[in-house]
């Protein structure tokens, strides 16, 4: 018989390849204890010792030291080295929660690794978290004030990283800035976040708080990135073969797998 003509016909061929493609590089990528890059984060993680004082959920394999986490574990945290949450005034305990929570994620697991932004490697890039996360946090939050709506860009920035509010900003409540959980989440922190409705299931979306959130989120990620049961051998024996015995990605590759998760998450 000849090649299939039905488009149809082509068009699963051409899918059934993406997706193995695309399985095989996050295969490839596959590494549960990689850290984001960049001065932020640790190489790898490793567990840290009762001098850890705030996210506690990520201690046992954790991507942050314990001199990152003092700064969390003040009575009212209003700014993050030189990044302040209050230029709008103190948030609220609730509303400062849920930033701990998010900082925590970002800083502390390794499992952002996995969403590293191709273009800068030490930030993360759609990361799929569950709805009902995101909708907690803009219920905590919407009472509070910000002058800023995407908090890596709105503001005036100096050199040494301090942030201000533009000159043309007002302060405004976050549920005037933000109409859903949706949107807080796909619109504070940039790119870094995409809403997973989880109302059915959260078996592809990651929490940032709750009982388990860690084992929950591994449980994500190996589904996603890990190599199926019949390629452990040869993944195995191809991590190894790196000088740390890790698996190593090239930005290239990273730059693959980004255009992966906008065909699957997108297409």
């Amino acid at each position: 018989r000849g090649l299939p003509t039905d488009i149809n016909t082509l068009n699963m061929l051409q899918v059934i390849f993406s997706l193995s493609f695309c399985a095989l590089v996050f295969a490839a990528n596959y590494d549960p204890n990689k850290c984001l890059e960049g001065a932020n984060h640790k190489n790898f993680s490793g567990p840290e010792g009762d001098d850890y004082k705030a996210c506690f959920d990520y201690r046992d394999r954790s991507c942050c030291t314990a001199e990152f986490t003092e700064k969390l574990a003040k009575a009212t945290v209003t700014s993050i080295d030189n990044f302040h949450w209050d230029r709008c005034g103190p948030l609220s305990s609730a509303c400062e929660d849920f930033m701990i929570h998010v900082e925590c994620f970002y800083r502390c697991s390794p499992n952002v690794n996995h969403w590293a932004n191709p273009f800068f490697p030490s930030a993360m890039k759609f990361v799929p978290v569950c709805g009902s996360f995101c909708d907690q946090w803009y219920g905590a939050c919407k009472n509070d004030l910000s002058c800023a709506t995407d908090w890596i860009t709105d503001w005036n920035t100096t050199s040494d990283g301090q942030n201000y509010c533009l000159a043309s900003a007002e302060c405004m409540t976050f549920g005037s800035r933000y109409k859903n959980g949706q949107e807080i989440c796909e619109k504070m922190w940039g790119s870094s976040f995409r809403f997973v409705n989880d109302s059915v299931s959260n078996e592809r979306c990651l929490m940032l708080n709750g009982t388990d959130l860690v084992k929950h989120n591994d449980a994500v990620v190996q589904r996603l990135f890990a190599p199926p049961t019949t390629m452990s051998t040869t993944m195995s024996a191809t991590m190894s073969a790196t000088p740390t015995g890790r698996a190593e990605k090239s930005g290239g590759l990273g730059f693959v797998i980004f255009l992966c998760f906008v065909s699957f998450w997108f297409g």
